[in-house]
């Protein structure tokens, strides 16, 4: 009896004795949901499976919309010390050398047509010049239509509406964007065998880094009155007040990316938004100064015709150049 006893005992201390490892076996951590974001799937029935999660790291591809170029410094101290690049015909030249190249190309490519389609009975060659004379004709129009005159001769204002603008971006508020694109490459073969690569985007996702204050730095807009026309350069850029500000733009773009790494390669984009920005201005000094020939009708009508270095050329000769940067400070 004493023995049965005992074991009844100890049958019921062995659960209050063992409550302790139940619940530490039951009881499981909780997960920390994941911070909202604003995020625009392109197809929504696509499964997205990020990269992070087997262990890799997607590629990233940063573009800065208002990085300055590499010899800035350099052409605002040559236009302080007063040395005037930009005006005369060599100068001009100089700077259109792709459109001399692919203009003579094709050129040389018609010519030969012609002088084989009068002088030989055998067109053959003419079948194998003419798709060469379409791939330069191609090459050269992208080139004059991606040129910086046809920018410039879209934007003509008289020097009087340019201060007034440049006043106004100096007063306007900027809104600093970052955008993110994940895709990666599809490769698919087509029924004669041959691989293709297809580009396809998963994500995309956009949001705007939030500071508390902001001033602009800029410095005068001078010297439109110099030359008759002036082709007007205009940069953006934004800094930092203080280190906090620094440190806290680049964690929370960093927090902004990781977030959104989602597939093989990434695009990230940051610019500092201004309303109605015009990077490429051409300014006239006073009314009736410019020639009707500097025109965009004139730059088109003159490049179908396969002139379009002779007219950059000579519309670059009778215009000087200025930069100039708006430049805005942010602080938290």
């Amino acid at each position: 009896f004493k023995y049965c006893n005992s074991s009844i005992m100890e049958e019921e201390k062995s659960p209050q004795q063992q409550q302790p490892q139940v619940v530490y076996v039951v009881v499981q951590p909780q997960q920390q949901q994941p911070p909202p974001q604003t995020v625009v799937v392109v197809n929504p029935q696509m499964q997205l499976v990020p990269v992070h999660a087997e262990g890799k790291t997607g590629e990233w591809t940063e573009t800065n919309v208002d990085e300055l170029p590499p010899d800035y410094e350099a052409v605002i101290q040559a236009e302080t010390d007063g040395a005037k690049d930009g005006v005369g015909c060599e100068q001009s030249c100089a700077s259109h050398t792709k459109s001399w190249i692919f203009t003579g190309i094709v050129w040389i490519i018609i010519l030969t047509i012609v002088l084989v389609t009068i002088t030989q009975d055998n067109l053959l060659p003419v079948f194998v010049l003419i798709p060469m004379c379409v791939i330069c004709w191609c090459c050269y129009s992208f080139e004059w239509i991606c040129s910086s005159s046809r920018q410039y001769l879209s934007n003509i204002y008289g020097k009087e509406f340019v201060y007034q603008d440049a006043q106004r971006l100096r007063n306007e508020c900027p809104t600093i964007k970052w955008d993110v694109e994940c895709y990666h490459y599809r490769h698919t073969r087509d029924s004669k065998g041959r691989t293709r690569r297809k580009k396809v985007v998963t994500h995309r996702a956009s949001t705007n880094y939030v500071f508390n204050s902001w001033r602009d730095v800029s410095a005068d807009l001078v010297g439109l009155e110099e030359w008759k026309l002036t082709k007007l350069t205009v940069y953006k850029r934004f800094v930092f007040a203080n280190e906090m500000t620094r440190n806290d733009y680049a964690s929370k773009m960093q927090a902004f990316k990781m977030a959104n790494n989602r597939d093989t390669h990434q695009n990230f984009r940051t610019e500092m938004v201004l309303n109605d920005f015009k990077g490429k201005i051409l300014v006239e000094c006073a009314p009736g100064q410019r020639s009707r020939m500097i025109s965009q009708e004139a730059n088109i009508l003159t490049s179908c015709l396969l002139c379009s270095p002779c007219y950059r050329t000579w519309f670059g000769a009778q215009t000087g150049k200025k930069h100039y940067l708006i430049d805005k400070e942010i602080s938290l």
